[in-house]
């Protein structure tokens, strides 16, 4: 599986995030990014850094898209990870939280609500146990790509929407689907 590693640059939690990270890779999971262990606070504060800052966000994001699974570090809020989350959500990634306490877990975490992030409670004492666990439940969780076959006259119909609203084909049959889905829940 290809993970996307980040959490809040930290001096405090710097050990924990880097065993962390270490671990997934003696997994046999690919790291689609490094930044979270790479950098310290200093280097994010340095001139050069500020200068690289557009690119690296484009590197972050594009490792994003890369990745299957996004897992985060929670034990401290980071405007950086909220982005990194929002942009997990919107391309449909599972997501492990991580925190130590979940009780402690920063307010903005704990109000998150989404079908397909997990909170789990890890320490040093147990990620080797329970982080495996939830990659497992996030595996089952990762969109599945199938080819569909459709005739010319539907294609065209697709891209005629699609020149009217933006709205792709996939996003278009996906959301044919989910009313679908709606309307036999309902009933």
């Amino acid at each position: 599986m290809k993970i996307f590693f980040h959490a809040p640059i930290s001096d405090q939690y710097r050990d924990f995030y880097m065993s962390l990270y270490e671990y997934l890779s003696t997994l046999g999971h690919e790291q689609t990014s490094d930044f979270a262990i790479a950098y310290s606070k200093n280097d994010l504060n340095s001139n050069q850094m500020r200068k690289e800052a557009q690119d690296l966000l484009h590197k972050q994001v594009a490792n994003i898209k890369k990745a299957d699974v996004l897992v985060m570090g929670a034990n401290e809020q980071s405007v950086g990870c909220g982005f990194f989350l929002n942009m997990a959500m919107k391309l449909s990634k599972p997501i492990v939280l991580i925190t130590e306490n979940l009780v402690d877990m920063p307010f903005f975490y704990a109000s998150l609500s989404y079908n397909k992030l997990m909170t789990v409670e890890c320490n040093n004492k147990n990620y080797r146990t329970v982080l495996p666990e939830r990659l497992n439940e996030a595996k089952k969780q990762i969109d599945k790509r199938f080819t569909l076959l459709l005739p010319p006259d539907v294609v065209e119909m697709l891209d005629k929407h699609y020149k009217r609203s933006g709205q792709t084909r996939s996003d278009y049959i996906r959301d044919l689907i989910r009313q679908d889905q709606e309307k036999r829940q309902a009933s």
